[in-house]
């Protein structure tokens, strides 16, 4: 077990833009893992919430956001770059997600429009490396 978290750490200091993608996964473990917690009172709702229950109920989306930020997470110790590419694309495209719903249904200015714009350029520079071919 030991030797596998040795390997890990190596191959996550090998890659040089793996500290954003890092970050990235976290935000969203922990986005997903405090909506889990959310009050179901919609007086209290996060924006994104709000128009997250229009497609798909608000449990699925928790666990897409919860399970996708593990698996980026898991992707930055593999060697995979398809892996990693899906993954990437994935937590961009929650990015958007979750970003798109702030702008609609959310009020004013919202700090995370700028964490969700950041991690959406953080993704699409990670699936691009994966596309053309870098590690």
């Amino acid at each position: 077990m030991l030797s596998y978290f040795k390997t890990y750490q190596q191959n996550l200091f090998r890659k040089e833009h793996w500290y954003a993608e890092f970050w990235g996964a976290l935000t969203l473990i922990l986005y997903g893992l405090s909506a889990f917690g959310d009050t179901p009172n919609p007086n209290f709702e996060w924006p994104p919430d709000l128009g997250f229950t229009h497609v798909l109920p608000d449990t699925v989306w928790k666990v897409l956001i919860f399970a996708t930020g593990i698996l980026q997470l898991a992707s930055l110790g593999t060697n995979s770059r398809l892996f990693r590419g899906f993954c990437a694309f994935m937590a961009g495209w929650l990015y958007g997600w979750i970003t798109l719903n702030i702008y609609i249904y959310g009020y004013g200015l919202h700090p995370g429009l700028s964490l969700g714009i950041g991690f959406i350029g953080v993704n699409a520079f990670a699936v691009s490396r994966c596309v053309a071919g870098l590690k």
